[in-house]
């Protein structure tokens, strides 16, 4: 009886070619980031484990397959590597700061491939902004999330000080749609804001966070 093969429905990729899409599915990541000794620290992960040579011919790969792509700070026209002399001198730039120019992110076909490769749960994927809201005036958390049983037990957990502070100072909505992601963009989801009053951030624009409960998603 012949042999019969079955496609997986999910991507092959390597180590490294997953490494570098699940980077740029958590955001657009300057260039110069792959370029420094630090990135165990910088990605909060194990690093990609590949060679100079080997990560340089990695991120040319994923480019001509356009699952990958960058942009230029100030403008966001998608282009691809030509050649790996490009790529070496893009993550050479200056970037402690935001200060490089080149941007690497997903391609619409690279974040579907994240997608169907990872499996991400969106449900169980939370959202925390913090830093100064210019329209309050003041310093604020910002938790979003499409499940609000989540949402509460998150805040529960880990801001048992809400509880104390003034109703007037915590904010409910739903936004619809919500934007998750440079790449993702989900029909609903619920947000709280609040001041926290042990939070000692100091003045700061709005940043923002990963801060999903762990396997959310099915390799991380």
């Amino acid at each position: 009886m012949p042999s019969v093969y079955y496609e997986l429905p999910s991507p092959r990729l390597t180590r490294g070619e997953y490494w570098l899409l699940e980077i740029m599915a958590e955001g657009r990541i300057p260039a110069g980031f792959l370029g420094r000794d630090d990135q165990g620290m910088l990605f909060n992960k194990p690093s990609h484990g590949l060679s100079q040579d080997e990560l340089l011919a990695t991120i040319l790969e994923l480019s001509r397959q356009e699952l990958v792509c960058y942009t230029i700070r100030h403008d966001q026209t998608e282009r691809h590597f030509s050649n790996t002399d490009q790529i070496r001198d893009a993550l050479a730039e200056e970037s402690r700061r935001g200060r490089g120019k080149t941007i690497l992110r997903l391609t619409s076909e690279g974040a579907r491939v994240w997608e169907a490769f990872a499996a991400p749960r969106w449900d169980e994927f939370i959202s925390e902004l913090w830093g100064l809201d210019e329209s309050l005036d003041q310093e604020v958390q910002e938790l979003i999330c499409t499940n609000p049983g989540l949402l509460q037990r998150y805040l529960k957990s880990s801001y048992p000080s809400l509880p104390q502070i003034d109703p007037d100072r915590v904010w409910w909505d739903i936004l619809e749609p919500w934007e998750v992601t440079y790449w993702k963009i989900l029909p609903k989801a619920h947000r709280v804001r609040f001041v926290d009053p042990d939070d000692g951030m100091g003045e700061s624009p709005m940043s923002s966070g990963f801060i999903s409960p762990p396997r959310w998603y099915r390799w991380d």
